[in-house]
């Protein structure tokens, strides 16, 4: 049996180094997939380096799960591209609906009120005057409209770069508050100057641009607080550490919760603003991106009675 166990082994001894053979004596504990079919001997191959029922990291398997990898990948760079696409498509059809129904409007009232005077269906000089002061509005709201538009494009395009000065605030707070005097009276509101800092101070930032961010947010206060019993709109300056804050405040309905987290995205209005005012909703998204590129920042604060909105200025 030993020379028998030897020679056999020796046979094995690439396969199994570790193996050794044990004669079957009991046809019941006999194992047909370990036991020779000429001799009632038992292969024992010994301790194996990889346990029953534990896959190996094969080059087959790496293979596999490399490519399901790369599929998973594509298919989610596939789903990005085709969400930018829906985007993108729903913008512009947001975009072309906002300017088509803004522009009608006015075109209308222009056509209309230029063929009466042309026609001479207006005779009385109070009437022609109201009628001119109607065109002349008008004219005005479109050249905002397309003002707007081409902001927003050239901000779009990143073709905006702020030039920056010195300026004193208290120049800047008396040149926005003479700008837009006139308009607030002719809208039935009251514009109050509150500046709480010195003749000397100074900032340095884009003034054109910081000149259109408020006259954006005194525009808006004059629109959506039609209905106020208290017609002030408040324009404060006052310093805050290093940062020149700028608060424009009415005391119209002011913005809803629902309404908060979308009211700076382009073209979003407030759900109960169509009937109130005009407007595609660029005026608070150009406002917003304009502080950014300031440096800056612009954000909405609840009051009590009213909207509040702030222009920190670093």
């Amino acid at each position: 049996w030993t020379r028998l166990a030897t020679l056999l082994l020796a046979e094995i001894a690439d396969l199994f180094p570790e193996a050794r053979l044990r004669p079957v004596h009991d046809i019941e504990s006999l194992h047909p997939e370990r036991t020779m079919t000429a001799l009632p001997i038992e292969l024992v191959p010994g301790p194996t380096t990889m346990e029953p029922g534990v896959p190996a990291w094969t080059p087959l398997r790496i293979g596999l799960v490399l490519a399901w990898s790369a599929a998973l990948v594509a298919l989610l760079a596939v789903a990005l591209g085709g969400w930018s696409l829906l985007d993108l498509a729903e913008r512009r059809i947001r975009f072309v609906s906002a300017v088509t129904h803004e522009l009608r409007t006015p075109l209308t009232t222009l056509r209309l009120y230029l063929d009466m005077l042309v026609n001479g269906m207006i005779r009385q000089p109070e009437q022609r005057m109201e009628y001119l002061t109607t065109l002349h509005a008008e004219a005005e709201r479109l050249h905002r409209l397309v003002g707007n538009v081409l902001d927003f494009s050239r901000l779009e395009k990143r073709g905006w770069r702020p030039k920056r000065t010195d300026i004193a605030i208290a120049s800047l707070a008396e040149r926005l508050r003479s700008t837009w005097q006139g308009p607030c009276q002719q809208a039935g509101k009251q514009l109050v100057l509150d500046s709480r800092v010195s003749n000397d101070e100074v900032v340095r930032t884009d003034a054109a641009l910081v000149e259109q961010i408020v006259g954006n947010l005194i525009d808006n206060a004059c629109k959506y607080s039609r209905t106020a019993e208290d017609n002030r709109i408040w324009l404060r300056f006052y310093r805050r550490d290093s940062q020149l804050i700028i608060d424009v405040e009415d005391r119209g309905p002011g913005i809803s919760r629902t309404d908060r987290g979308t009211i700076f995205r382009p073209f979003r209005r407030g759900c109960n603003t169509e009937a109130t005012a005009g407007g595609v909703g660029l005026g608070l998204a150009l406002a917003h991106q304009w502080a950014k590129l300031l440096g800056g920042s612009l954000t909405y604060h609840p009051v009590p009675t009213g909207a509040c909105f702030r222009l920190v200025l670093k």
